[in-house]
């Protein structure tokens, strides 16, 4: 089994996007020195923000003491030009554009040693993941990998709901945290996120798999990047950041009509729970009936 990397050695991250800073507070923790890098000191400046704050709730939640938060902090700072001396791991978290990305991988691949690629990097890194707290697994290249291929008809799926105006986005966002148990609903992720690079991510699996119509692109996420909404870092975007708005509670009565089957149910052969869910489509049934999934299974018949 391979060796996890050192304490002793540095990583680089190369993007410092939500992702990328969320990398770096991982390596920072894990005890590395970590050298963060984006396009501009502006952008590193952002992702080092983006760790300040989330050592900052932790330590407001009493999961963190204000030293370890300190600690972890001076382990982080901008990188130098070039490949900083100590490095042992180069982790690439640009958003994707892929001549970004090639440029950024292309200035530092001279200054790495030639077995940088070599397949023992991946048992390397996979050790390394695991010795941080973390479940790495192995995947071939293909387009999106497992997670992000995964999760586009979670946000996809979203997206033509609002765009047919079937909810809102904190009634969409309810439904599936308290009914389908996901911690965050896929508005409020995506705005975490930021617009912008998950309809980039978008694009880029929809592109990798010859266009194909699962993985199409969202016109309405489309509007929201022209318009600058990008989600959390910049104010605005399914949902209003500014300070003191509260925000929108889910919706208490369906935008549309009622299930004409549920009159029948008894001749259906579904559950009394079910029949409920169903009976009760105007109300805000993900708050009583979480168990119940007849809504996510059952071919529904509108008048």
């Amino acid at each position: 089994m391979a060796e996890p990397l050192s304490r002793e050695r540095g990583v680089l991250v190369i993007g410092a996007g939500t992702m990328g800073s969320g990398i770096a507070e991982v390596a920072a923790a894990a005890g590395h020195r970590v050298y963060l890098r984006d396009a501009s000191d502006a952008a590193v400046q952002r992702g080092l923000a983006l760790i300040r704050a989330s050592l900052d709730k932790r330590v407001a939640r009493g999961k963190l003491p204000q030293s370890g938060r300190d600690t972890i902090l001076e382990r982080v700072q901008p990188a130098p030009p070039g490949v900083p001396s100590g490095l042992g791991l180069v982790i690439e978290a640009i958003y994707e554009d892929l001549e970004a990305k090639v440029q950024a991988l292309t200035a530092v691949e001279a200054s790495l040693p030639a077995d940088a690629t070599a397949p023992a990097v991946a048992q390397a890194i996979a050790a390394t993941a695991q010795s941080w707290g973390k479940s790495p697994v192995h995947c071939r290249s293909t387009p999106g990998f497992i997670v992000n291929r995964v999760a586009r008809p979670f946000y996809a799926e979203a997206l033509r709901l609002l765009q047919e105006q079937a909810g809102s986005p904190a009634t969409v966002d309810a439904v599936l945290r308290e009914c389908g148990g996901f911690r965050m609903g896929p508005c409020e992720l995506m705005d975490l996120i930021g617009h912008d690079v998950n309809f980039a991510v978008t694009r880029s699996v929809y592109q990798g798999f010859f266009e194909d119509s699962r993985y199409r692109p969202s016109l309405l996420q489309q509007e929201l990047v022209h318009a600058g909404w990008l989600g959390r870092k910049s104010g605005r975007g399914f949902f209003d950041y500014a300070e003191g708005v509260q925000q929108p509670a889910a919706d208490e009565q369906s935008r549309g009509p009622i299930p004409r089957w549920c009159a029948s149910k008894a001749s259906s052969g579904l559950r009394a729970g079910s029949a409920n869910c169903c009976a009760s489509a105007r109300a805000s049934v993900w708050r009583k009936a979480r168990a119940s999934a007849c809504c996510a299974s059952t071919a529904w018949r509108w008048r």
